[in-house]
This record gives structure tokens, sequence and C-alpha cells, in this order.
């Protein structure tokens, strides 16, 4: 993904492999540490830079490989099973709370609106909202452009009333 979009933001990686946003910059964050990528710039207007040569291709690729043939046993099939068990509890649980199509509601009327008028709005408590943002930012519906003072949400998939 870095090496075709060099500028993508971690939010943007987020959605397209549909995990949170933690959960890339962990990942980004080991890459650095083994030296694979590097940051270059600020957040905002810097880019990914890979150093991966192509020996440092090779080794990967023979790394995994081994692990591959090393782990086809039963923790393999262990791994195997909770990736099947979380595709489909993602396709059970596709269904959107009430309060969920409310917040997107919410979004689409003011980009800006903020979190704790969320909450006000909906009678529920900050922490609540936030894990309802970070399910539909996890599901690829939303996104948030800019920082926590003056950013915007952004709708990414509409969703059908039913």
């Amino acid at each position: 993904m870095i090496k075709e979009d060099p500028f993508i933001s971690t939010q943007k990686m987020s959605v397209v492999m549909s995990v949170v946003p933690r959960t890339v910059k962990r990942n980004l964050s080991i890459l650095q540490k083994k030296g694979v990528i590097i940051r270059e710039g600020n957040t905002s207007a810097g880019h990914w830079i890979l150093l991966i040569n192509n020996e440092l291709e090779n080794f990967i690729s023979q790394d995994t490989s081994q692990s591959n043939t090393k782990n086809d046993t039963q923790g393999d099939t262990q791994n195997d099973t909770k990736d099947v068990t979380k595709n489909v509890t993602k396709d059970v649980t596709k269904e959107l709370t009430d309060r969920q199509k409310f917040i997107l509601e919410m979004i689409a009327k003011n980009a800006l609106v903020t979190i704790p008028e969320m909450s006000l709005k909906t009678g529920v408590t900050l922490r609540t909202i936030k894990r309802d943002i970070e399910d539909l930012q996890s599901r690829g519906i939303i996104i948030r452009e800019g920082g926590r003072k003056a950013g915007h949400w952004v709708i990414l998939k509409s969703i059908s009333k039913e």
C-alpha cells in the first residue's frame, strides 16, 4: 500500500484494511523499528519511504515461507479458525444500531459535530459514542479528517435506511 501511495494516511490505510487506526499505527511502528520504512515530514504533509531492497525482500519472503511450513500444525489451524470466525462475526454484525444510525445522521447534517455534542443528543456517555465511532471507522463507513479541533467527519459509505 505504501509502495503504491507513499502519501497515504494511517486513517486511509485502516479503512482499506478494515481495521482500527490504532492497529495500523502499531504495525507501522513495528516496521519502522525493523528499518523497513521511515516517515519523512510531519503527519499531515509527510510521506513514507520504503527501505526494502531486493535482498531484504528475498529475506522476508524466505522467512515467511519457512515460518509457514513450521507452523502448518494445530497452531496454524487455530489462526485460520480465528480469521474465519472474525470474518463471519463481521458479516453477522453488519447491522448498525439505532444509535450508530443517529450518529451518522448527525454527521450528515453537520460534519463538524463533536463527540460531546453527540453524547448530549443521544444521552449516552462519551466513551459509548467513541466506541460507536470506532466501530463505524473500522467498518469503513466514516473517517475523521484533520485534527480534533479543526477536523471534520466524512461519510464514506451511505447506509440504506430500513
